[in-house]
């Protein structure tokens, strides 16, 4: 019995054992060897007790009576009209690093176009946050001047029947889906708080701000006939992408049961796949973790923290504003300056690590003639500068975690 109890508490040494190998053993024994009844009764014993160890090597908690893990993955569960799948959440698991050396060739001074959805919770409890953001959306607006900016706007109701849900946009004016920097301030104020105030508009008590930006970014690769809001018009491929989710309510589902649409981690996955260039920026204004105050602030019904977006915000190193201010115009004229700052950046493949542990993050950015660029901000996967670099031909090297 020692060399069993030997093995059984060495993990490493079940790893290329599976359950049928178990009882293939078992068997082998059993007709193998000339053993009492008894003898083959305790053995038995044993090999379960062995398989119940191996089910549960390296795991932590309870003894789980599993014959195996769970093979399901977050693209597994994205359904099939989904053409792009994005690839499933990596598992954790010792770190390991890739060094990346790519060239930047600019041939002019970059454009300053950038692309910005409006992700609005239309359920009922949100009233109060859709008169903030109509009467203080002009601040935005002007903070945006000098951009060549263009804006769509969706709500978070994911049902499949609507006009304006599904991440489809919502008509703005007369035909048109989207706003943009050639408007009149106040004419392009006025068409989005008429569009963002809808009277008699009952939204889904589900809210899934997550799954409306899949929704609206995939919607981009419908046969143009079937793009009927023109979601392809509102993202250009050279632009620069700001989204910003306003909601007193986590991503929601009524029975719980929430699929891959709704894991942020797959939207950030999905979109760096599809616009890899694309410096990207989520911003959210939502009832932050842990503000208990607002989560039961009096001239509202706020349902949840909005952990999901402030993934999303982190993530991109967006702003996390409250929906519980008295007044909206501060954090969106932050989030306007944000945006307008990110149009210098430079988007990276993935966001740099500190592989050597010297405490400083592996990256460096050179000139054609090897001369260090120091004026930056690191900001996850953007690299953020105080001005447009100039024309010319530029080295990045960096170090992620795979």
């Amino acid at each position: 019995m020692i060399p069993i109890f030997f093995f059984i508490s060495n993990c490493d040494h079940l790893a290329g054992l599976d359950l049928a190998s178990l009882n293939n053993m078992k068997s082998f024994i059993k007709n193998g060897l000339n053993v009492s009844h008894q003898k083959l009764t305790i053995l038995v014993v044993v090999m379960g007790v062995l398989s119940l160890f191996y089910n549960n090597c390296a795991q932590n908690g309870e003894i789980a009576f599993s014959a195996s893990p769970s093979k399901t993955s977050p693209a597994d569960l994205i359904p099939s009209d989904l053409q792009n799948e994005p690839n499933p959440v990596a598992s954790a698991g010792v770190a390991r690093f890739k060094k990346i050396i790519s060239n930047l060739d600019l041939r002019s001074i970059p454009n300053n176009k950038v692309d910005i959805l409006i992700v609005m919770d239309n359920s009922r409890s949100m009233d109060y946050e859709q008169q903030e953001m109509a009467q203080r959306f002009s601040g935005f607006i002007q903070s945006l001047n000098g951009l060549d900016w263009q804006l769509g706007l969706t709500t978070t109701d994911p049902a499949n029947n609507k006009g304006y849900s599904d991440g489809r946009l919502i008509k703005l004016y007369r035909k048109s889906f989207i706003l943009n920097s050639k408007q009149d301030t106040d004419f392009a104020t006025e068409m989005f708080s008429e569009a963002i105030q809808r009277e008699g508009d009952d939204g889904s008590p589900n809210e899934q701000g997550v799954r409306a930006i899949f929704r609206a970014v995939q919607r981009t690769e419908l046969p143009e006939k079937q793009d009927t809001t023109f979601n392809r018009k509102l993202f250009r491929e050279d632009a620069s992408l700001a989204i910003v989710v306003v909601s007193d309510a986590d991503e929601t589902s009524a029975s719980n049961n929430l699929s891959a649409y709704n894991r942020p981690e797959n939207l950030l996955l999905y979109i760096r796949q599809k616009w890899p260039q694309k410096v990207l920026t989520i911003h959210s204004i939502i009832v932050k973790s842990d503000d208990i105050s607002c989560l039961e602030y009096p001239q509202s019904i706020n349902e949840a923290y909005g952990k999901a977006y402030e993934f999303l915000s982190r993530q991109t190193s967006g702003i996390i504003g409250s929906v519980c201010e008295s007044d909206y115009a501060g954090q969106l004229k932050i989030m306007g300056q944000d945006i307008k700052d990110k149009v210098k950046s430079i988007p990276l493949n993935c966001s740099p690590a500190d592989a050597n542990n010297d405490g400083r993050i592996d990256f460096s950015l050179k000139n054609s003639q090897g001369i260090q660029i120091t004026d930056y901000t690191l900001a996850s996967n953007i690299v953020m500068l105080p001005d447009y670099l100039p024309p010319g031909r530029y080295e990045l090297e960096y170090t992620c975690k795979e």
